[in-house]
């Protein structure tokens, strides 16, 4: 296949739907655009969206993740940087206390 730029291959893309739009065939507007028959397809049914998040749900709100930052960044400005073991030793503190019945202390 001959490189074309972006530009006409995204023209090409367009012609190929508009003609399926108008009743051609995918398998031949694929073949006018360049590209193959499913990834053709694939593109007319548009980005997939996912009803659900990727990935494992978070442990801590936005506002509980900020807290955490700031008390991280809070050792840093005072001369204690921490490790990136104590990081997460800290976190893990935080995490546990938030179940904690005197909930909002470091310390149950």
């Amino acid at each position: 296949m001959v490189q074309v730029s972006r530009e006409v291959r995204q023209e090409l893309l367009e012609r190929a739907v508009n003609a399926v739009q108008g009743g051609t065939f995918q398998r031949a507007a694929a073949s006018l655009s360049g590209v193959s028959r499913s990834t053709f397809c694939r593109m007319l049914k548009g980005p997939r969206r996912s009803k659900r998040p990727v990935g494992r749900p978070s442990l801590l709100t936005n506002a509980e993740e900020q807290t955490l930052v700031d008390t991280i960044l809070e050792f840093s400005n005072t001369g204690i940087p921490l490790s990136r073991v104590s990081i997460v030793a800290l976190t893990r503190l935080f995490i546990d206390n938030l179940h904690c019945p005197t909930k909002g202390h470091w310390v149950c």
